[in-house]
């Protein structure tokens, strides 16, 4: 009889649980042992799961990712440059398969009341340091992939600021898949911590080394702001169509806080972002925002939650997509407004542009209210280009091509506008030129 995927994780956690990082620390061991039981009790969901509705993931939940082990591999510098990054003015720290490698990060050092450091080090060295806030947030049996992330956690970043310091350049988290193997998964646990007054920009990007690898990235990323800690929080996503990428963020927010988030997606076969947000005293803040392109058999599928538990907070959310081809998207906001949340504000909105016949967008803005006195709205659109606005730019002299291409940059310019930092805004240009040259080759050939 054949052993399903969720028997061969029991009985590869027995086998490598002692590798783990921090493998004598009993607060972990019983952290891990009772996510790995969450996973072998409740399985993977399917779409007969509300949350799972319009997504499928029996590609994942059919197949046993083999978790990677051991040391970073070497990557070389033409290799990294070959992707087309840039470090300018930033802090960075690159993950091979999800293990952090110094290359040259080692030879930077953050600012007095900064740390910024491999999780897995911080785990051997000074666990304490982490025991208080690592998988807070993230409860066990709440989800499948974070219960997974948590009984392997083996390495990750962890950041944080004391009071009232600030970090003037970005921190870039640079996860760079190299696998050959397959099928494999790399699990990055982060964990970022601001105390009162702090402030700091934290970039996360995941790319493919190799474009034909089958691979499975399961992140989670937990964020704690204190009172008055700013936080400007970036995911850019570019891996290759054959990934799977579930990707789950968790923020709890003190009084007079305020976390920004952008997402983009532009990468993955499968991918799943799932964004929680607590607002957890008065007057606190967040603004999310995502830009999400599918085309080819692409499907993205994007999961917010804001709950509002506190009287006086705030929260804005606008997600954009753009889909091609078959390529297909999700939106599943939900802003959730406890009764002590008096003077709520909430704004949230999903626009979204099919380029082809066969493109599919599902779309579920939500508002769950329980106090009277509050402001708030959703909203959703679905449409095609307006063919009198490309008439009229034909008129101008534009071909077709470059009319739509025209069009679509004014609807995601509003999105790349929103990034602070100059060479991340000409980075996700690039891609989305790369992106549309893409739709464009195909269009040519059909």
């Amino acid at each position: 009889m054949m052993t399903t995927p969720v028997e061969q994780y029991v009985s590869e956690f027995a086998n490598v649980k002692a590798n783990l990082p921090g493998p004598a620390l009993p607060w972990l061991d019983i952290i891990r042992k009772q996510a790995i039981r969450s996973i072998d009790r409740n399985g993977f969901p399917h779409r007969r799961h509300e949350e799972w509705k319009y997504t499928d993931i029996s590609s994942i939940a059919d197949t046993f990712f083999q978790p990677v082990q051991g040391t970073a591999p070497t990557l070389l510098w033409k290799e990294l440059n070959a992707l087309g990054l840039d470090f300018t003015d930033s802090y960075p720290m690159i993950f091979l398969d999800g293990r952090y490698t110094p290359l040259f990060s080692d030879s930077l050092k953050p600012p007095d009341g900064i740390s910024i450091e491999s999780l897995q080090h911080v785990l051997t060295v000074n666990p304490e340091s982490v025991k208080k806030h690592l998988t807070r947030f993230s409860e066990t049996g709440s989800n499948v992939f974070t219960d997974l992330n948590t009984a392997f956690m083996n390495d990750g970043s962890f950041i944080y600021l004391s009071k009232n310091a600030k970090m003037t350049q970005p921190i870039q988290l640079v996860f760079v898949s190299t696998s050959q193997k397959e099928p494999v998964v790399s699990q990055p646990r982060n964990l970022v911590i601001l105390a009162e007054g702090a402030k700091a920009s934290v970039v996360q990007r995941f790319i493919s080394l190799n474009q034909n690898s089958d691979y499975l990235t399961n992140v989670v990323t937990e964020i704690f702001l204190d009172q008055h800690a700013q936080l400007e929080h970036l995911v850019i996503q570019e891996e290759n169509f054959s990934t799977s990428h579930i990707n789950t963020i968790r923020v709890q927010q003190n009084k007079q806080s305020h976390f920004a988030s952008q997402v983009f997606t532009f990468g993955g076969g499968l991918t799943r972002n799932n964004l929680d947000i607590e607002l957890n005293a008065e007057e606190a803040e967040c603004s999310l925002d995502g830009l999400f392109m599918a085309n080819g058999d692409q499907h993205i599928d994007n999961h917010t939650r804001v709950d509002h538990k506190k009287p006086s907070c705030t929260s804005r959310e606008l997600y954009k997509g753009v889909l091609d081809s078959n390529g297909r998207g999700v939106f599943n906001g939900k802003v959730y407004v406890h009764p002590d949340a008096q003077q709520t504000k909430a704004f949230q909105k999903n626009t979204n542009l099919l380029l082809s016949k066969n493109a599919e967008m599902d779309t579920k803005p939500q508002l769950e209210i329980y106090a009277d006195d509050v402001s708030c709205s959703h909203g959703a659109t679905v449409g095609q280009l307006d063919e009198k606005a490309v008439f009229y730019l034909r008129s101008r002299g534009l071909d077709e091509t470059k009319a739509r291409d025209l069009l679509i940059y004014s609807f995601v310019e509003e999105m790349i506008q929103k990034v602070r930092f100059e060479q991340l805004r000409d980075q996700l240009r690039n891609t989305l030129n790369v992106k549309l040259s893409a739709t464009d080759e195909r269009k040519e050939i059909n």
